[in-house]
């Protein structure tokens, strides 16, 4: 009984080991784990320093609360192959860092991505399996969840369509008012541009009315320097007795 626990046990590391080894070689099996409409940007490049103790941190609770399924995997990976599991590791922390800034930024996403990423997940776990054995309720288990992803993939572009189709059709409406009556078209625009004028008009006599006495004054005074007289003067008057 303990000689078959022992090769189930190591049946299952090579189930992880394998795992990891499609996801190196194919990139996660069709297309990986990032989204077609928000790609992931990797940050820290292969070969680059480790992650830090609380990057590492962030990544697995991270995983731990959206996936639990890849908690065991990353389990089993420390313990029997160090350099795969940082290299895992390193790879959860740039789809965690993604997915963060993606709800940041656009939180009616998140859900979407997020449902993608572990599909993601289990596409690669599905495809280890194989890799172990053949076994047609695993190809059947794995095409129903390529389906899926394929789906929530394309949700985004459906919405995006139907936002377009609608915007399209009021764009048809817009022009098809103007083409069948352009005169009444042009007459709506003037409509629209001489709105409020009488009420600019009559402001602009108010203000013209404050500014017209203190110019009359100016105006007063320049002519009197102009003709050298006083006030109360006579015109030809000299200006002192002989």
């Amino acid at each position: 009984m303990d000689h078959a626990a022992g090769i189930d046990r190591r049946q299952a590391f090579a189930a992880v080991v394998v795992a990891w080894t499609v996801l190196v070689a194919t990139g996660g099996g069709a297309a990986g784990v990032a989204s077609a409409a928000e790609p992931a940007k990797a940050s820290r490049k292969s070969g680059s320093a480790p992650l830090s103790v609380e990057a590492e941190r962030a990544a697995l609770a991270f995983a731990a609360e959206h996936h639990p399924e890849l908690t065991r995997l990353y389990r089993q990976l420390a313990r029997n192959a160090p350099e795969e599991y940082a290299k895992a590791v390193a790879e959860l922390d740039r789809n965690r860092d993604r997915l963060e800034k993606l709800r940041a930024r656009h939180p009616e996403r998140f859900e979407g991505a997020l449902a993608e990423w572990k599909l993601s997940s289990r596409i690669r776990l599905a495809l280890a399996r194989l890799a172990l054995a053949a076994d047609p309720a695993v190809e059947e288990e794995l095409r129903s969840m390529v389906r899926e992803r394929a789906e929530l993939r394309l949700a985004p572009l459906r919405v995006e369509k139907e936002r377009l189709e609608k915007r399209l059709e009021k764009v048809g409406r817009t022009l098809a008012d103007h083409d069948r009556d352009p005169a009444a078209a042009i007459d709506r625009e003037m409509a629209a541009a001489t709105k409020g004028l009488e009420a600019s008009r009559a402001r602009a006599r108010q203000l013209t009315r404050r500014v017209r006495p203190p110019l009359e004054a100016a105006t007063s005074t320049t002519s009197k320097e102009k003709t050298g007289g006083k006030a109360g003067g006579k015109p030809g008057e000299k200006a002192g007795a002989d």
